[in-house]
């Protein structure tokens, strides 16, 4: 049974403000619990853990010990990867001032490079505006320097005249 009060009824503009503190502080606590989990998941990853429990892989490992689907399964395990190689994003994620949405958006394209730009980012956006960001960021990063000489050199204007004039 879930814990805590859900009894419906309206709410007065301190009883509004108190949930809502309510749910932010525990949307925190689910943010630093969720580092917390995501750390121990690239431990045990790297400690080959899920060898010893008869896994190849650790997302297959922690699909089925932890009941949620493969492809959450890996993308958990890319997330707690990438964790690794970004300790200020780490860091915020464990005081839960970033939610696991951000950070996954985060992990996709911050390097030690760019972790300060984008955790400033993060820190001023929602999750949908992150992520349209990054899957922005990829799309112009996809295109080699090459490749955009290329289509550059392959613009054209075609002009012609019809008898009308036009």
């Amino acid at each position: 049974m879930c814990s805590g009060s859900a009894d419906g009824g309206e709410l007065g503009p301190q009883g509004a403000q108190a949930l809502a503190d309510e749910i932010n502080e525990l949307a925190a606590h689910i943010s630093a619990a969720t580092c917390r989990w995501l750390r121990l998941i690239a431990r045990f990853d790297r400690g080959e853990g899920h060898v010893q429990h008869g896994f190849a892989t650790c997302a297959e490992w922690l699909a089925w010990s932890c009941s949620i689907s493969p492809p959450t399964a890996r993308e958990h395990v890319r997330v707690a990867r990438a964790l690794d190689d970004l300790p200020r994003v780490c860091a915020s994620f464990g005081r839960g001032r970033l939610s696991y949405s951000k950070v996954r958006a985060l992990s996709r394209i911050a390097t030690a490079d760019n972790e300060d730009y984008l955790l400033m980012l993060a820190e001023h956006a929602t999750a949908a505006q992150l992520e349209r960001t990054v899957r922005n960021y990829r799309r112009c990063t996809a295109t080699s320097l090459d490749e955009a000489n290329a289509a550059h050199a392959r613009r054209h204007l075609y002009c012609d005249w019809d008898d009308d004039g036009s």
